[in-house]
């Protein structure tokens, strides 16, 4: 509950809730920082209104914790002033404190909870308690589903480590040019030193040498204030990306600790190193967004493999099919299920698309302004970071041959230094973006094989047209929206708002709901009376058997999962 407070606080801004869009009128999902970040030309009224009613649920969703704390608290007050009563009789007898008498399913909720708040010294020490209790028999040992869904968590774990390094070498790549917020504006680096360099008028700069020249003859030494003032936004911005990386740092160590406790579980035992990951609905949603941001082929392919199987084992008990029996007796599941696999294969090849360009595009922009692309380079004399380009620590080439030779031999050791420094800089990331563009065609290919299926093609082959329609969520019609938006292509501009204007009259959900459509309640049932769930409220797992053999009938794989709670 004090997690779930401190995000409603710290991050309630960036939040997304469905309301009215100012500048189209449409629905959509929108945080109080779209609204503040939006062109103006939109409806001022209907502005107000859409910033009153998300901080109305901001409001509702922070007080409804509060509640539940508050009430917490009062439920186990008595419990808490027990258990001090017994470790203050132990400490004064200077006695060790007894293991505490978990069930299975209390240890496994609490473990599950340090795995989700990444408390990995919690998770330790209440590993520790596991064994003891194995080993004295008073419960037991980890079934073969919890070694898969350890296994699964193994597996989210590394390819959020992959992501988060990514984002800190991003990070680092890109300090110069990293919009922060400062007071009321959102600035970097890159744009303060465009507006000092900026040609002011000739009026205004005469008075300005004329005042600096007065102050410097007075002896008044104000000239050392005035630029500190100037250089105080710059500093602010330093500190903020600072911040930024020690958070991510800070994370980034967390992810690592967790993959390597959870691998040391695994491999404790020789049966179960050879255990299937079992993801829950939530984690196939993550993996199809972490595998598609970080370009990752396999991952990608043997998620939308097991999204499909989901979905083609549903059965009549499912919420798809009760919903359809209700809307029209004479509905056809199978046909459901084909429209929404079809619409979900459309929608993913055009994301890719989208992808594809994104990634060409920072490359061609990287490769027109490598020369001049400043990085941070560290001075450990001055404890500082100066940014530099290639073109500021190149030597001279538009002299003479004798006057490059003097360059080379009087080149300073520090300056040959850095100018390796800046070279291999500017290399690795223009390999890090041809390999991104390589590895987004690659997605591309797969997501088009998945669509064609789909597709029937006309004018002798020569054009393929589509009977379904793509099915989006939320976050990829924002990624479309942006792309839209930002794109220098005005043709590119014009298809996707033609494809935003075909979806906006149809549902849009999440991929968390959609595929939850489809979980089969009876399997739910069945498995919570084998293992009762242990997942705190708002994880809302469905365990399914993930990445199996695409050549297995759908009929015979097992759908796994829990009760779901709505976060």
């Amino acid at each position: 509950i004090d997690s779930k407070i401190k995000i409603l606080t710290d991050h309630g801004d960036k939040m997304r809730f469905r309301v009215s869009d100012p500048v189209s009128g449409q629905k959509r999902r929108l945080s109080l920082q779209d609204l503040e970040h939006r062109d103006a030309g939109g409806d001022p009224d209907q502005r107000a209104s859409s910033e009153r009613q998300i901080r109305t649920i901001l409001f509702k969703m922070l007080g409804k914790e509060e509640v539940l704390k508050e009430q917490m608290q009062s439920d186990s007050g008595k419990a808490i002033r027990e258990a001090d009563r017994v470790r203050t009789v132990y400490r004064h007898s200077s006695r060790k404190l007894p293991v505490p008498s978990f069930t299975k399913e209390e240890i496994d909720k609490l473990q599950e909870y340090c795995i989700e708040a990444a408390d990995i010294r919690r998770f330790s020490y209440l590993e520790g308690v596991r064994s003891d209790l194995e080993r004295t028999g008073k419960i037991e040992p980890r079934s073969k589903d919890d070694l898969h869904r350890l296994a699964a968590r193994k597996t989210i774990s590394d390819l959020t480590i992959n992501r988060i390094g990514r984002e800190r070498d991003e990070l680092n790549n890109r300090r110069y040019y990293r919009f922060v917020d400062i007071g009321d504006r959102r600035v970097s680096l890159a744009q303060l030193d465009r507006e000092g360099q900026a040609p002011g008028s000739p009026v205004w700069s005469f008075l300005e040498k004329l005042k600096s020249t007065a102050l410097r003859l007075s002896g008044k030494g104000q000239s050392s204030t005035i630029k500190t003032e100037s250089d105080r936004p710059r500093s602010d911005i330093l500190r903020k990306l600072d911040e930024e990386l020690t958070a991510i740092e800070k994370d980034l160590k967390a992810e690592k600790n967790k993959a390597k406790f959870i691998g040391k579980i695994l491999t404790v035992d020789p049966k179960c190193a050879s255990a299937e990951p079992v993801y829950s609905i939530e984690q196939l949603a993550e993996i199809d967004a972490l595998s598609l941001r970080l370009k990752l082929k396999p991952s990608y392919e043997k998620n939308w493999v097991e999204q499909r199987t989901l979905i083609e084992s549903a059965t009549s008990d499912s919420p798809a099919a009760r919903r359809l029996l209700k809307a029209n007796p004479r509905s056809n599941l199978s046909e459901h299920k084909t429209e929404t696999i079809a619409g979900r294969a459309l929608a993913l090849e055009i994301v890719a698309k989208v992808e594809l360009e994104k990634a060409k595009e920072d490359l061609k922009t990287f490769t027109k302004s490598r020369r001049f692309y400043k990085f941070g380079i560290a001075d450990k004399k001055s404890v500082s970071v100066e940014f530099v380009s290639l073109h500021d620590v190149e030597l001279p080439s538009r002299s003479s041959l004798l006057d490059r030779a003097l360059n080379e031999v009087f080149d300073s050791r520090e300056h040959r230094s850095l100018r390796r420094t800046v070279s291999s800089l500017v290399r690795a990331r223009e390999q890090r973006l041809s390999d991104d563009v390589a590895a987004a065609k690659d997605i591309l290919v797969s997501a088009t094989r998945n669509s064609s299926e789909f597709k029937q093609f006309s004018l002798f082959g020569l054009r393929s047209e589509s009977t379904y329609h793509p099915i989006f969520t939320f976050s990829e019609i924002r990624l479309l929206e942006i792309r839209a938006t930002n794109t220098p292509d005005p043709k590119e501009a014009a298809r996707l708002r033609t494809v935003l204007d075909s979806a906006s009259d149809k549902p849009v959900h999440s991929l968390k709901d959609i595929l939850r459509d489809f979980e089969n309640p009876e399997i739910i049932s069945a498995r919570e009376r084998e293992h009762p769930s242990v997942i705190q409220e708002g994880t809302s797992p469905q365990r399914s058997t993930a990445f199996d053999d695409t050549r297995r009938d759908p009929k015979e794989i097992r759908v796994q999962s829990n009760q779901d709670h709505s976060r």
